[in-house]
């Protein structure tokens, strides 16, 4: 099994009463198209830990509908909806947007507008290196799409399930608007990083993703700054850009790692990565990861 980096926590903002008098972050857990709450189990994982902990948050699924009358949902909507959210929080709620695979065009377009009035953190999982366009043209991402790059094949699975043994698939229709956000978005490495490097966000890669420029582009990250920085700064950037040991998409074991695990091991796998992920988001904020709210 992976060890994940230990993430140093930033310079504060405000004093340590300020920041214990602040409410407590909001998250919003914004999934990848076609996926959401009732598919992708790493989200599912990441609403229990955030239960455990006492941390409200919000699904924003990259799917709407059931059975033949799904919809993928595009990161435009997806903005809306967090944005609709937020207005209704009070004017210092921290937000935390943990974000998987093409949800972070959303994710980081949010994080990017709302930073400057309040604090925001974005943490990215199997982000979306080196562009969305790149993702969704893998021949990973089109062996889901059908009937001419119309519909995309979404899977549902039973209440409460955290493995894929009992699940139904369908076809969803895909808004023509999916492809114009994800065309849209040739810039997001750049932002991306921009936000890693200013301390707004951390980065979560899988090292055996099936998109296998997504670790690479990190890990080229990670390359530039050795040669460029001291080895304190560069440390601290690649705190905040992981690459996760033996992982694939979802933060679950990947069958190529060689590694052979039960059931209950991978899901305390995914746990423990889980788990990582909201302490990163919380450090960001600069709030103590063991701090339940």
């Amino acid at each position: 099994m992976s060890k994940l980096s230990n993430i140093p926590r930033p310079a504060g903002r405000g004093t340590a009463r300020e920041r214990l008098e602040q409410p407590g972050p909001q998250t919003y857990l914004v999934a990848g198209g076609g996926g959401g709450m009732r598919s992708t189990i790493i989200l599912r994982i990441l609403a229990q830990e955030l239960s455990a902990r006492g941390l409200p948050f919000t699904p924003i699924d990259g799917v709407q509908g059931q059975g033949g009358a799904q919809a993928i949902r595009h990161p435009t909507l997806q903005v809306q909806d967090i944005e609709a959210n937020v207005g209704r929080l009070h004017e210092r709620t921290p937000l935390l947007v943990i974000a998987h695979c093409v949800g972070t065009v959303a994710a980081l377009e949010v994080v990017e507008r709302l930073s400057d009035t309040r604090p925001a953190a974005l943490v990215s999982i199997a982000p979306p290196l080196p562009s969305p366009r790149h993702t969704i043209e893998t021949p990973q991402s089109m062996k889901k799409r059908s009937d001419g790059g119309t519909r995309m094949r979404v899977v549902d699975l039973p209440d409460g399930a955290l493995d894929y043994s009992n699940m139904t698939e369908s076809a969803a229709k895909i808004d023509p608007q999916y492809f114009v956000d994800m065309y849209a978005a040739d810039d997001l490495e750049a932002r991306l990083r921009r936000m890693v490097e200013g301390r707004n966000a951390t980065v979560f890669a899988p090292a055996l993703d099936w998109n296998v420029a997504s670790p690479a582009r990190v890990r080229a990250w990670h390359k530039e700054w050795d040669a460029a920085l001291p080895a304190g700064d560069a440390a601290d950037l690649r705190s905040r850009a992981v690459v996760v040991a033996d992982s694939t998409h979802g933060l679950y074991v990947s069958p190529r790692s060689g590694l052979t695990v039960t059931a209950e091991e991978d899901i305390a796998f995914q746990r423990a990565n889980a788990n990582a992920v909201i302490d990163a988001g919380l450090l960001l904020l600069n709030r103590p990861a063991t701090l339940v709210l």
